[in-house]
């Protein structure tokens, strides 16, 4: 057994990205796979997941790209878009549409409530999200956005 098997087969229980001890992941591979391995191979394995596991917010940030492409990808006629200061680098905002919500629009009562929350931690700014109403007042998402701060150009 490698610490890339480890690693493959217990990277589910990593969810905060702490995960689990070495003692749990070696109960959770000997209930797996029946057999056992030396504490040097299960703490390799559990590094090895921490490292595919970002959890910091600057890893979350670079994945947007990477998600858009996927959007446009698996929902044709979806909507995103984000955009970044060309200078530095830094995040300005993130527009999120996808195609099912654009459609089921159309039956919905022509009234768009928006309604925002402000994000808190390192980077901060606001989560944005544009709602409808149906004949029976159910909310229906229509989109999504992430700004960096409230103002009239995102």
């Amino acid at each position: 057994m490698s610490s890339e098997l480890i690693a493959s087969l217990c990277i589910n229980h990593f969810w905060d990205g702490k995960g689990p001890s070495i003692s749990e992941i070696q109960r959770i591979m000997f209930k797996e796979l029946h057999c056992s391995a030396n504490c040097w191979m299960y703490w390799k394995g559990s590094v090895i997941v921490k490292n595919i596991i970002p959890g910091t917010l600057e890893n979350g940030y670079a994945c947007l790209p990477g998600f858009s492409h996927m959007v446009e990808l698996l929902n044709p006629g979806s909507s995103y878009s984000i955009m970044v200061n060309q200078i530095d680098g830094s995040f300005f905002y993130c527009f999120l549409a996808f195609e099912a919500y654009i459609r089921g629009y159309a039956h919905m009562r022509k009234v768009i409530i928006v309604d925002g929350t402000h994000l808190y931690g390192k980077y901060g700014g606001v989560l944005l999200s544009a709602l409808a109403q149906d004949t029976k007042n159910h909310i229906f998402p229509i989109a999504f956005c992430v700004i960096s701060k409230e103002n009239d150009a995102s």
